[in-house]
């Protein structure tokens, strides 16, 4: 076990709660009962499946509401003060629907209420210069919503100009408007048309800034995801335009339902219960769906397809829409309980960013009323802010209707282990068995209970009895004590209650192991697999290694911090007298010699105080005798980083095929393949900055390969590999760059409008044109007419053709002509919407060619619209 000088390594802390009642103190913690528990909750502090981002704890801040931070003269300490308590590191401005009804005003001309026209409300220079001063104080990361509604990429784009040059906030998270699927009336849109416009947006935007993150489409609810998120990334992929982030909206419950019948009206019922079969987004465990890998239609599997590496992030989450039809709902401790089991249901399911809406408001599910009294949903923020992890554990309930556990860790801390129990059951206390694996608790623990008099209360919630003061302070609330505290312990959580717990591990606590396998050691002498004598599938899963007499094998091995360590070897011995001398770079280590046995067994050891860093650590065989072998199945060392290691391919510079990669750390020594020694996860970072700023791709996965698509053409990406264990984490050697191929030759546009012999000559906005689908216009081919151009090809060799066409009528038809003669498959039927059709010219010569289109409608009155033709060479 390793044993850090100077300090008590193992320790952890539990905070399982109190009973408490509405803002009176907290009752005597009692022992742990030993009658029959109502559920079992499960708990592996070995096994880290996401992190807890600051960022999960966000909100909105509403530009109506401006008065609370602009003039910053005016700002009050109390509401300063209680966004710092609540821990809000993220925050989404201007809030909601206002976003795209705003007109950005750098010279400070209208009010926050008024606009130029078709604008209704104004963000000013002055407003936005102070909203930035509260988010620096609060040490929150700002996030803005640009209109997007109003189509102007400009304005836009000179709100990043007057942001993050101009004034310097470096300002990172960019949304492109806000709920696209509710613009009405001339500004309705469709996802094609919406796709369009967010990367015209980006464009425009990343021209001034190139290092900001855009996000979207900031859709209303999940049950959008297909008809509306995933078309427009999935366009945004094809445009080779990938969001930056995916952001969405989420609300369970729905103000305007009337029938009270329906999962989705809005009731404390509903809005706690966990699983169903009504309307599917209105449960608890929906939350699970954004991210699981089944059904395939979630945001994890849309991000991989068409935006890799992308963020994933709720923009807007509450617990009924409308805001005032919420009023005894989201404002009440149920809206708390709620909160806190999706919250910690969404960064389990490793969600990025979550903007909980609405800091401040009268409307039901603000964290604070108008007048900054706090609901008790506010509560559960400093909660996990205190006494919460910023790595979540595995955890599971055997009741999920009615208490939710959460677990997590402190990034470097082994012996500290937090935990949220939720208790949702409206008038009952629950008891509940926690089984924890991989962590053997001190029999005492501190727990914090946030409560409040009843589940429909909208004031009087408190933490420990202790609530915010006049000042927007919280101040150290003590924990309360609990005893009978085990690997398996019952304790009861009070009705409508979140409970935190924080436990502090005993001495006992197994340190993590490193393995070093014996098989791939450098100067082995001989390499064996699993099953070759001596070893067996039992002794030697992993294979083993044989060194000779005389011989010396080595790995090299990274210790985090300096302590002293132990390990152990996995050893069998050959001959008349084997034995061998562990040795620490060169050094031979005390009490390190041993004489293995003709079977199979573990030799245990100290390499003593070993400082932090990169060590050798070998194992010579000095056997007296000859022929005498040492066959080692490998070194384990407990709290020993993953070792060094290398990556393998692309190798450094390499110019790959397309724009797909799989990027490859497997290790190779004498032709034998082998995982970073150590390691039971890795970090992959693609960025396209040689600092690594900005990464496309910043994941976990535990292979020793993946694949990264979608890749930007003639561009050179750089990547790296972080392997971690519980004791810490080791980078690659080396960052490595790559460079992608050239794309194809920019297509050669020809205009519908410029086409010879086209019948008539429409206007971007002519029906059933539009500035998304035809800025440039369009022409009209009646039936039996033919439209063409004179086309100029530099060089011989094969072309490809891109129609963008509309057809009119029952049944329309065009045919591609090359020079007077049909064109080989370039038969199109095109449908009642502006769509592309694809084909090939096939070869042509160098030269002047004549590209047509004729109308072959059989039908009467069937017209084709031509946007354009895009020519390109075939790749």
């Amino acid at each position: 076990m390793l044993k850090r000088t100077g300090i008590k390594f193992l320790a952890a802390w539990l905070c399982v709660m109190c009973m408490v009642y509405g803002g009176g103190l907290p009752l005597m913690e009692h022992t742990s009962k030993a009658y029959a528990a109502d559920a079992t909750l499960m708990v592996d502090a070995d096994t880290v499946v996401a992190p807890m981002k600051d960022e999960i704890r966000g909100t909105n801040i509403g530009l109506w509401t401006r008065n609370e931070f602009h003039p910053v003269s005016t700002r009050s300490e109390q509401y300063v003060n209680l966004i710092k308590e609540a821990g809000i590191k993220m925050i989404r401005f201007p809030a909601g629907v206002e976003a795209d009804m705003a007109y950005w005003d750098r010279t400070n001309s209208y009010e926050w209420h008024t606009g130029p026209n078709p604008y209704t409300r104004t963000i000013t220079a002055d407003v936005l210069d102070s909203f930035m001063s509260l988010v620096q104080e609060v040490g929150a990361e700002p996030l803005i919503t640009v209109n997007a509604k109003v189509n102007d990429k400009d304005m836009a784009a000179d709100m990043v100009r007057y942001a993050n040059i101009e004034k310097g906030y470096n300002i990172k998270y960019w949304e492109i408007g806000n709920e696209p699927e509710f613009f009405r009336d001339a500004y309705a849109v469709t996802p094609l048309e919406y796709a369009a416009r967010i990367r015209e947006y980006s464009d425009a935007m990343k021209a001034v800034d190139p290092t900001i993150t855009i996000m979207g489409p900031a859709n209303a609810q999940p049950m959008q995801m297909t008809s509306w998120t995933k078309p427009v990334l999935s366009t945004l992929a094809d445009l080779n335009k990938p969001l930056d982030a995916i952001s969405i909206h989420w609300y369970p419950l729905w103000g305007g339902q009337t029938n009270p019948n329906s999962s989705s009206f809005p009731t404390i019922d509903n809005l706690l219960t966990y699983e169903g079969t009504d309307y599917p987004n209105s449960y608890i465990n929906w939350a699970n769906q954004f991210t699981d890998t089944t059904p395939t239609d979630n945001l994890v599997s849309y991000r991989d397809q068409y935006a890799p590496g992308a963020l994933l992030g709720i923009t807007e989450l509450g617990q009924v829409t409308g805001g005032e039809e919420g009023a005894g709902i989201g404002d009440t401790m149920a809206g708390a309980l709620w909160l806190g089991d999706v919250l910690g249901r969404l960064a389990y399911h490793q969600m990025d960013f979550v903007t909980q809406f609405l800091l401040q408001g009268n409307q039901a599910y603000g964290l604070m009323d108008i007048n900054k009294n706090v609901r008790p949903a506010y509560y559960l923020y400093p909660m996990l802010n205190r006494y919460f992890g910023d790595q979540m554990v595995a955890t599971s309930s055997s009741d999920n209707q009615n208490l939710t556990i959460w677990g997590s860790k402190h990034t470097g801390v082994n012996n500290k282990l937090y935990l949220m129990v939720i208790n949702k059951n409206q008038t009952q206390d629950l008891s509940a068995t926690i089984n924890l694996s991989n962590f053997i608790p001190e029999s005492t623990a501190s727990s914090w209970v946030l409560n409040a008099p009843a589940i429909n209360s909208q004031s009087g919630a408190n933490i420990n009895g202790i609530q915010v003061a006049s000042n927007g302070t919280l101040p150290t609330i003590p924990g309360n004590t609990i005893t009978g505290v085990s690997n398996s312990f019952t304790r009861t959580f009070p009705a409508h209650s979140i409970t935190m717990v924080e436990l502090t591990g005993t001495e006992e606590t197994p340190e993590a192991q490193s393995r070093y396998l014996g098989q791939y050691a450098v100067g082995m002498n001989e390499r064996k697999t699993a099953s070759d004598y001596p070893g067996t599938q039992a002794a030697t899963p992993q294979g083993w290694g044989k060194i000779w007499r005389t011989g010396s094998a080595q790995w090299s091995v990274h210790f985090p911090t300096t302590g002293n360590y132990d390990f152990t070897i996995k050893a069998y011995g050959e001959g008349g007298g084997p034995a061998f001398q562990v040795k620490l770079d060169g050094q031979n280590v005390p009490n390190a010699a041993f004489s293995p046995g003709s079977s199979w067994a573990d030799y245990q050891g100290s390499l003593g105080t070993v400082t932090a860093g990169t060590h050798t650590i070998q194992i010579y065989n000095n056997s007296p005798v000859a022929q005498s072998n040492i066959d080692v199945a490998h070194m384990d060392i407990e709290g020993a980083a993953p070792g060094p290691f290398t990556l393998k391919s692309p190798a450094n510079n390499a110019s790959v095929e397309g724009t797909s990669v799989t990027l490859d750390w497997t290790q190779v020594i004498d032709g034998k393949s082998y995982a970073p020694f150590g390691s039971d996860h890795y970090t992959v970072i693609v960025s396209s900055h040689a600092t690594l700023t900005n990464p496309i791709v910043n994941t976990t996965v535990t292979g020793t390969t993946h694949q990264v698509n979608n890749l930007q053409s003639n561009t050179t990406y750089y990547w790296k590999v972080i392997a971690n264990n519980a004791s810490g984490s080791t980078p690659s050697a080396d960052v490595f760059s790559f460079i992608t191929p050239a794309g194809p030759a920019a297509p050669s546009r020809y205009l519908g409008v410029e086409a010879n012999g086209m019948n008539e000559i429409k206007g971007a906005g002519d029906w059933p044109g539009s500035a998304a689908q035809t800025p440039d216009g369009w022409g009209k081919i009646w039936r039996t007419g033919t439209a063409g151009w004179t086309v100029n090809i530099p060089a011989a060799g094969k072309y490809d053709f891109t129609i963008k066409a509309y057809g009119e009528g029952e049944a329309p038809s065009f045919q591609v002509k090359l020079n007077g003669q049909n064109v080989s498959n370039g038969a199109f039927t095109p449908g009642s919407s502006w769509s592309n059709y694809q084909g090939s010219l096939g070869t042509l010569s160098a030269g002047t060619h004549t590209i047509q289109i004729h109308n072959n409608s059989a039908v009467a009155f069937n017209n084709i619209d031509v946007a354009h033709i895009d020519i390109v060479p075939s790749p």
